[in-house]
């Protein structure tokens, strides 16, 4: 399962300590203040908005669903503010991609659909911007990945036919085409757990035409 943007551990801490000073939780404020003053500013823009998400992902609002709702409310009318910031809308995405991580360990079904659908309307949005488009697929392979854990092969299928035709929709993107792989195998190895080689050998067949490595990612 990917999870790429959290890449330590996130000790108990309600606040964690930043390797910069300027965005820990407490400096909300004053970067808040900084953009209501200078919202046309681009380098206030992205102070804040990696600041929302960094402390989206770290400390208590990781652990609070209503903090964490709070934070991605506070990125998206950012970033619907400024539909052209492409640094803004990549915090976006890779917030809401982190939201469905940490409603799916809270077993929040509904806040997984919730975020999920959100990256889907982001990408329907903004089909050009890469982050946003890596981050769909990759919430896509882990939700196909739940679905399967929780033995709902069918929505697993239907995960996998979404991620089929988006890779479809953007062939040259490598990232995506990494996601789908990831997926196929995963589902590849599920049928071959059930005896059903046939489907096995048909999903191997459509991996290897994918134009990708899928020890890189």
């Amino acid at each position: 399962m990917i999870d790429e943007e959290r890449n330590e551990a996130r000790p108990g801490a309600e606040e964690e300590p930043e390797e910069d000073e300027f965005h820990r939780p407490h400096n909300l404020a004053t970067l808040r203040a900084f953009y209501a003053e200078r919202p046309e500013d681009p380098e206030v823009r992205a102070l804040l908005a990696t600041s929302l998400f960094r402390t989206l992902c770290r400390g208590r609002a990781s652990r609070d669903p209503v903090l964490r709702s709070g934070r991605v409310d506070e990125i998206r009318n950012l970033a619907e503010a400024h539909p052209d910031d492409e640094a803004v809308r990549g915090c976006l995405a890779m917030g809401l991609y982190n939201a469905v991580v940490d409603a799916r360990a809270e077993s929040d079904g509904e806040a997984v659909d919730r975020y999920l659908g959100d990256l889907r309307d982001l990408a329907g949005e903004h089909g050009d911007d890469a982050v946003v488009r890596k981050h769909l697929a990759m919430a896509l392979l882990n939700c196909a990945t739940y679905a399967r854990d929780d033995g709902e092969r069918d929505l697993r299928d239907s995960l996998l036919a979404e991620l089929r035709a988006f890779q479809a929709d953007h062939a040259s993107d490598e990232a995506v085409a990494w996601c789908l792989g990831q997926s196929l195998l995963i589902a590849a190895a599920d049928h071959e757990e059930r005896g059903d080689l046939a489907r096995r050998d048909a999903l191997l067949a459509e991996l290897r035409a994918l134009p990708v490595d899928l020890k890189r990612g």
